[in-house]
């Protein structure tokens, strides 16, 4: 496997429609399954919050285009042969270097049955117990046929698929219907600039009488935010290793921070400026932190709409701006652009 900083760079811009469509696919079949019955549980490590940009943190060996090392997944017989794995096991066995840390994390969900309207299970592609699983949409076998590097071309392994848009092989299993018109959580005012509450309540629990105007202090997520981020944009790309995501900040940087705050990002500060904040109680405005003074998503990306909140205050600075007919989908970093690692940074 490839690791330079620049392969993986472009690779990572090579995933974007990819992760765009897949993002799509994601929220709509939240709502495809939401009306099914409960699936049987699934053990699955919880979601990453962000990858280096060159690298896994810790990665896994790659046996998918090796002939040596098929034993990575199967077990050997006692007359030495690869003995197949009981398609119940698959899952397991992927989630044990897909996780997101060690390899890429599956944004597509698992443990779902085909027991929609709105989606069929294509001829030839298994599902055990009647559930979509990993090995419904992956066909391993090429790979180990292959063997040597990993090529470009369908190197996910997909069943059928022979090139083109992946939203032509979605439809394999997801058919013309309403419910997968794109659909983006970020968009959340309507035309008249009326609240979508519908998207609020993606990562919220929003109580009746809810006011925009007013800040609680009290996002009342429905989850921690790393994971809720990740539950779409699996492929972040972290540009430095090992990363910021879920990394607690000094108690220095954490003074900087708010020194930096009340003496504007231009410019630089002295030691003793710094050392000034050390002792004052309050958490940063600007680049908010997560509980344990850790980096989340939310410290260098404001989810929120452009308009949702007045842009003055803390939720309304930095907020997506809508493009013509797209919806909001640009991320201004905090409204800071490239200069948001003066924030944090002295340099």
């Amino acid at each position: 496997m490839r690791n330079d900083a620049r392969f993986a760079a472009r690779a990572f811009r090579r995933t974007l429609p990819v992760t765009a469509t897949l993002t799509t696919l994601v929220f709509t079949t939240v709502g495809l399954y939401a009306q099914q019955r409960p699936a049987a549980p699934a053990t699955r490590p919880a979601a990453p919050a962000s990858r280096p940009a060159d690298r896994p943190v810790t990665p896994a060996p790659n046996p998918h285009w090796s002939r040596e090392d098929c034993f990575v997944c199967h077990q050997k017989g006692d007359d030495g042969r690869v003995l197949p794995i009981p398609l119940t096991q698959v899952n397991a066995l992927c989630w044990t270097c897909h996780d997101g840390k060690r390899a890429h994390q599956e944004v597509h969900p698992v443990a779902r049955t085909f027991a929609s309207e709105d989606v069929v299970q294509p001829s030839g592609w298994p599902a055990p117990d009647g559930l979509l699983s990993c090995v419904t949409c992956h066909n391993f076998g090429p790979g180990h046929a292959r063997g040597g590097p990993r090529p470009e071309q369908n190197a996910w392994m997909l069943r059928e698929y022979t090139g083109g848009s992946l939203t032509e092989w979605c439809a394999k299993c997801h058919v013309a219907s309403p419910a997968h018109k794109p659909f983006n959580p970020h968009v959340m005012l309507t035309e008249t600039g009326e609240v979508n509450t519908r998207n609020c309540v993606l990562c919220h629990r929003v109580s009746e009488g809810f006011d925009r105007q007013v800040r609680l202090g009290k996002p009342d997520l429905v989850a921690d935010e790393i994971s809720l981020c990740a539950r779409c944009h699996t492929r972040h790309v972290d540009w430095f290793t090992p990363g910021h995501i879920g990394k607690a900040v000094p108690p220095e940087v954490r003074a900087y921070m708010l020194a930096r705050e009340d003496a504007g990002i231009e410019g630089t500060l002295t030691r003793e400026q710094v050392e000034a904040y050390l002792d004052d109680p309050r958490q940063p405005r600007r680049l908010p932190l997560g509980i344990g003074d850790r980096v989340v998503c939310s410290t260098c990306h404001n989810p929120h709409q452009a308009g949702l909140f007045p842009p003055e205050t803390d939720l309304g600075m930095g907020g997506m701006k809508p493009r013509k007919g797209q919806g909001a989908r640009s991320l201004e970093m905090r409204g800071l652009g490239r200069g948001i690692c003066r924030g944090c940074h002295n340099q």
